[in-house]
């Protein structure tokens, strides 16, 4: 979702992803590997270092894109 994002508005399902990762960790932060869609309850070993690792990544791409994006963005209002 992230690398084929031409838009600000294309990165909106991702955000609302990282989001819903953000509200499925415990009090402590702490991700599982698995977690209910629904109820967002552990499904499995917590914490997971991959978990954790996954989401940094994600977040790290979506910053990047975003900032990429909005540079063009400019570049394009600032042409016009």
């Amino acid at each position: 979702l992230i690398a084929k994002a031409q838009s600000v508005d294309d990165l909106k399902l991702t955000l609302d992803i990282l989001t819903w990762a953000q509200l499925c960790t415990l009090p402590s932060g702490v991700l599982a590997e698995q977690v209910h869609p629904y109820t967002h309850a552990p499904l499995s070993v917590s914490p997971l270092t991959w978990s954790h690792a996954g989401v940094v990544i994600a977040i790290h791409e979506y910053i990047d894109k975003y900032h990429e994006l909005q540079a063009q963005l400019h570049h394009r209002k600032k042409g016009t």
